[in-house]
């Protein structure tokens, strides 16, 4: 149902109001007689009648904003009962009554139309639908990933530039665990500065260079050498070597 009002409202025909509050209004319909009449007839629910003439200015003659919980403290009774009584009110045609809301609101912007001649650009929404796949897409992937830092993988989904290991998320907590020798440290980076040097190539190109290490130590490697700013991953996802 959101789906719907949301789209109706990218085209242009409504507008979504989410959470607005709308305070209550009210104004007397019936003439002075017939309300005198009307609450001598109904004394149980005079006292509000008269709360409302006395509290709120031109509410004979124009529809006023109210305060149900004012009247009650007012009368000196409860919210609900109040309520009922201003319900009773209009029922009998003394006044128009419009509760207040604190609900989303729709709004028309042009006359309402019949669900046969309304149009709906395919083009905008299936766009707009495959933005939305790729958003989610990259959600999944960053509860997914277990190699790379959370602060940098949000730094380049939002294009914010290169930001250094933040060194307390699950995943930099866990790769600081992994063992990882000297020796090991020293193959990975040599390799990973070789295949470098040749071309800028990206992660996913470089890793079939790596089948027998595992892909943590590999991680750790290539983070530590970004960290030290020694390699970068550009904006198109390729590995560059920065020269000193």
């Amino acid at each position: 149902m959101l789906n719907v009002l949301k789209t109706l409202e990218y085209e242009g025909h409504i507008t979504v109001a989410d959470s607005v509050f709308i305070p209550a209004k009210t104004q007397f319909i019936a003439d002075k007689l017939m309300i005198e009449a009307f609450g001598k007839l109904h004394p149980e629910i005079e006292t509000v009648m008269k709360s409302l003439l006395r509290t709120y200015a031109g509410i004979l003659d124009n529809n006023v904003f109210i305060n149900e919980k004012v009247i009650a403290k007012i009368c000196r009774l409860p919210y609900e009962k109040v309520n009922k009584d201003l319900q009773f009110l209009q029922a009998y045609k003394i006044i128009q009554y419009t509760q207040q809301k604190e609900t989303p609101q729709i709004y028309f912007n042009y006359n309402r139309a019949a669900a046969s001649v309304l149009h709906i650009n395919k083009e905008q929404y299936f766009k707009r639908k495959q933005q939305f796949e790729l958003r989610v897409e990259a959600m999944l992937q960053y509860l997914k990933t277990k190699s790379k830092c959370r602060s940098q993988i949000i730094s380049n989904y939002f294009d914010a530039g290169f930001v250094k290991l933040c060194e307390s998320c699950d995943n930099c907590l866990s790769q600081k665990n992994i063992e990882l020798t000297a020796e090991e440290f020293k193959q990975i980076e040599t390799r990973i500065l070789k295949l470098v040097a040749i071309n800028p190539t990206t992660v996913k190109e470089i890793l079939p260079h790596f089948i027998k290490t595992k892909k943590e130590k590999f991680w750790k490697v290539l983070l530590f050498l970004q960290d030290e700013r020694i390699l970068h991953i550009n904006q198109t996802g390729e590995i560059v070597s920065i020269k000193k």
